[in-house]
């Protein structure tokens, strides 16, 4: 015979205020760790990116936002409304311009990591 522990009922059911309360924790941990890697993938974007400047429209409209979706965190990046060819620097001339995707590229593993640590 097998040694071992089962569940009859799931913990959210048994336990749900435990649980709710663990689930709010954890949201907000995310949440914390969103806002701290926002405003450095803000600046990496606007120090990194590769244009030269002519009227810094572009390199200032660059942002970096998280918003907490009721249980769903984001971190919303990107370049702003105002310049109307952020496509042209993101999608054209292979990609030399851009800096979107460059800025995932160097920030999801980091992002990643941060969470496996924080999910331990």
């Amino acid at each position: 015979m097998k040694a071992g522990f089962q569940w009859i009922i799931s913990p959210e059911k048994a336990f749900p205020e435990l649980f709710q309360q663990q689930r709010t924790l954890t949201v907000q941990a995310v949440k914390d760790l969103a806002d701290y890697y926002a405003p450095q993938i803000e600046a990496w974007m606007k120090q990194n990116a590769p244009w030269e400047d002519r009227t810094t429209l572009a390199r200032t409209s660059l942002f970096a936002e998280t918003e907490q979706l009721v249980d769903l965190v984001v971190i919303t990046f990107g370049h702003g409304e105002a310049v109307f060819y952020s496509k042209y620097l993101e999608f054209y001339h292979q990609g030399r311009f851009a800096i979107v995707n460059p800025a995932l590229d160097h920030f999801v593993p980091l992002i990643r990591a941060s969470l496996q640590e924080l999910m331990r």
